[in-house]
């Protein structure tokens, strides 16, 4: 919260000679989240599989937050991404706002004292992404 850092993972393959992805993560939100949210958006880049996947990409993107106290009760929401979507590549160097939540979770949802669940440790979270393909 006291900071307005924007974070980049680093590129990703989401399967074996699959899509290639990064993350953007704005602490303090952005948009609408914009103080009281942790933005994420999932940025599907360039990759060396290019060649052999569909384009423009349509398919499910699964972002989990994952609990560091146990393995369950994940932070889970899904992005549907149909052909009716405008959807562009981007490279390294240019990267987008393509898929995003700009709500993705609440500040204080990041520590719940009524359920077992830590989303932030450290200061640092625990991602799972996964890009279905529906080809």
């Amino acid at each position: 919260k006291q900071f307005n850092n924007r974070y980049y993972s680093p590129p990703f393959t989401a399967s074996p000679q699959g899509y290639t992805l990064c993350l953007r993560v704005d602490a303090n939100g952005d948009g609408s989240g914009e103080g009281s949210h942790l933005s994420i958006y999932a940025v599907i880049m360039k990759g060396q599989h290019d060649d052999r996947l569909q384009w423009p990409f349509t398919g499910t993107i699964i972002i989990e937050l994952l609990n560091w106290l146990e393995d369950k009760e994940h932070y889970k929401k899904t992005l549907t991404i149909d052909t009716n979507n405008d959807f562009v590549r981007v490279t390294e160097e240019e990267y987008g706002n393509n898929y995003c939540y700009p709500q993705f979770i609440s500040h204080s949802s990041l520590n719940s004292s009524t359920t077992n669940t830590q989303y932030l440790y450290q200061d640092c979270i625990r991602v799972r992404v996964q890009a279905i393909a529906n080809n």
